[in-house]
């Protein structure tokens, strides 16, 4: 085996790692807490800032084939949040489904461009 794929597979689970922690501590905290509407949309707004920050990390570090790293940084969220909505049907979750996928992969190619380039 290379160690170049070593070294991959070892990044995408380490990726996935953090999507689960965001997963786990950022969307199910924000969608199954009980509080005001206003204290729901400010974890909102903190998880999604916590997957924009972690994209452009990963993206930077990883700079080649970023976009595999997706879907390893935003499954559990998102799996989390569609159990969730089929309990509770809201267009709001809806939203912030597309919002983390659609951050996450800005985050990613925001990262991968901060990459100098030889002359």
């Amino acid at each position: 085996m290379n160690t170049n794929n070593k070294k991959s597979k070892v990044s995408y689970i380490v990726v996935f790692i953090i999507g689960t922690l965001i997963g786990f501590f950022g969307v199910f905290n924000s969608v199954f807490s009980d509080g005001s509407t206003y204290e729901r949309a400010v974890t909102i707004l903190v998880v999604l800032i916590i997957y924009a920050v972690s994209g452009v990390i990963i993206g930077f570090i990883k700079p080649i084939k970023t976009m595999l790293y997706l879907p390893c940084l935003s499954i559990t969220g998102l799996v989390l949040l569609l159990f969730y909505m089929y309990k509770e049907f809201n267009i709001l979750y809806l939203v912030y489904f597309i919002l983390i996928l659609i951050i996450s992969y800005f985050g990613l190619k925001t990262g991968s461009s901060f990459i100098r380039h030889k002359k």
